[in-house]
C-alpha cells in the first residue's frame, strides 16, 4: 500500500494488522492502545540520493563531495527521522556484516563545500548562483510524492544547496509514473539490478535519482507474538 494516510488509518481502525509506517506518524500511532511500536535495523534500507555520473554537473567527484558536506545529515537523522537511523559514508549501514568504518568521510561543513566547487571550477554568477563554463549549477530533482520524508529531505537538501550557491527544484511524482518512466528508460538499465530511481523528464539539463527503499517503522497488534511477520526489520537505517 503506497499511501502512508490510507495505512495510517487503516491502523487506527485495526482493519490492518501490522504494518511499516512513517516517521512521521509514530506519535499519533504509539499513543493507540491496541497497537505497539518495534524498531529495528535493517542492513539494506538505506535512503540515498544517487547521482547521473553521465550527466556532466556530477562527473567530478568534487562536486559529489560538496553536495553532501553541505547537507547536515545528522539533523535530518534527529529531527525528521526522531533519531531512528544513522548517518552513513558507504554503501553498508553499521549493522552489516561487511561494515568497516575505515572509509572516507564528508561531514557536514558548508565552508569546505564551498571550497570544493570553487576548486571543481564553479563561481558563483550575479544571480547568486553557480557558474561554469556560461552553465548554471542548476538541475531537478525528482522523488514520489507517496512518502513524506524522502520529499522533506529533497526540500531540505534544496534549501541547503541554495546556500552555496546550487539552484535545485524539486519534482514530486507519482508512484504509478516512476513505474512506468523508469523501466522504458535505457539511461537505468545499469541501476536496475540494485535499485529502482526516478527520471526528471521535465526538461532539465540534469537531474538526480532518489533510491526506491523506504526504511520505516513497524507496528504491530499486542497479541502478536514476536518473530512473527512484523518482526522483519524495516527501520530507516541512513540518509546519504
Amino acid at each position: 500500500m503506497s499511501d502512508d494516510n490510507v495505512l495510517q488509518a487503516l491502523l487506527k481502525t485495526g482493519e490492518v494488522d501490522y504494518a511499516i509506517v512513517s516517521f512521521g506518524a509514530m506519535q499519533e500511532l504509539q499513543a493507540l492502545p491496541h497497537l505497539t511500536f518495534q524498531s529495528a535495523a535493517s542492513p539494506i534500507l538505506i535512503t540515498f540520493i544517487a547521482y547521473n555520473l553521465d550527466r556532466p554537473l556530477f562527473a567530478d567527484k568534487r562536486v559529489r563531495q560538496a553536495l553532501t558536506q553541505a547537507i547536515d545529515r545528522k539533523a535530518i537523522v534527529n529531527s525528521l527521522l526522531y533519531e531512528q537511523g544513522e548517518v552513513l559514508d558507504s554503501s553498508l549501514a553499521s549493522v552489516s556484516w561487511a561494515y568497516t568504518s575505515n572509509v572516507p568521510r564528508f561531514p557536514y561543513d558548508v565552508d569546505a563545500a564551498k571550497g570544493l566547487l570553487n576548486q571543481a571550477g564553479w563561481t558563483l554568477g550575479a544571480d547568486g548562483i553557480l557558474q561554469k563554463d556560461g552553465t548554471r549549477f542548476a538541475f531537478t530533482l525528482a522523488t514520489n510524492s507517496s512518502n513524506k520524508e524522502r520529499a522533506a529531505i529533497a526540500t531540505i537538501a534544496q534549501d541547503a544547496w541554495r546556500k552555496v550557491g546550487i539552484d535545485m527544484q524539486t519534482q514530486l511524482l507519482g508512484d504509478q509514473r516512476v513505474l512506468r518512466q523508469v523501466p522504458a528508460d535505457p539511461r537505468f538499465r545499469r541501476h536496475r539490478r540494485r535499485r529502482r530511481g526516478f527520471d526528471d523528464r521535465s526538461g532539465s539539463d540534469q537531474f538526480l535519482v532518489v533510491e526506491e527503499h523506504s526504511g520505516r517503522h513497524q507496528l504491530r497488534p499486542l497479541h502478536q507474538p514476536p518473530g512473527g511477520p512484523a518482526a522483519r526489520p524495516g527501520a530507516h537505517r541512513a540518509w546519504l
